[in-house]
């Protein structure tokens, strides 16, 4: 049999166990709202068939009010998956070519403005 002792633990923890399972609710019930905000998904979307990098996005915008562990168990999201889409997520593999797309391009324009423009003379200009 249980002492008196034990029951009061055990009765002091029944409360914490409920607020537990509410913060769990609201955790899907958020969870769910992003998912049709965020994603454009239809609410009733089954979790399940997200993909990583969606769960991602979700985590992302969810983190700071939820516990990071917390929201991937709930998302059925692996730990290492998470960190490998918010890399490649955040990177952008096409920096390079933009930068040198826009060196060219300000190489052009110059050199068109000092070979092309200067060098026409206006002829036949009225104002």
């Amino acid at each position: 049999m249980y002492t008196t002792e034990q029951r009061a633990k055990a009765l002091n923890l029944y409360p914490q166990c409920q607020s537990i399972g509410a913060v769990i609710q609201q955790l899907e019930i958020d969870v769910l709202k992003e998912t049709s905000n965020l994603l454009k998904k239809d609410p009733g979307a089954n979790m399940e068939k997200l993909r990583n990098w969606e769960k991602t996005v979700i985590v992302a915008t969810l983190k700071h009010t939820y516990s990071l562990p917390l929201l991937l168990k709930n998302l059925h999201l692996a730990k290492s998956s998470y960190y490998y889409c918010k890399l490649t997520i955040s990177r952008d593999k096409y920096t390079a070519i933009r930068t040198r797309s826009l060196q060219l391009w300000n190489q052009t324009m110059l050199w068109l403005l000092q070979h092309v423009c200067i060098a026409t003379p206006r002829r036949n200009m009225h104002f």
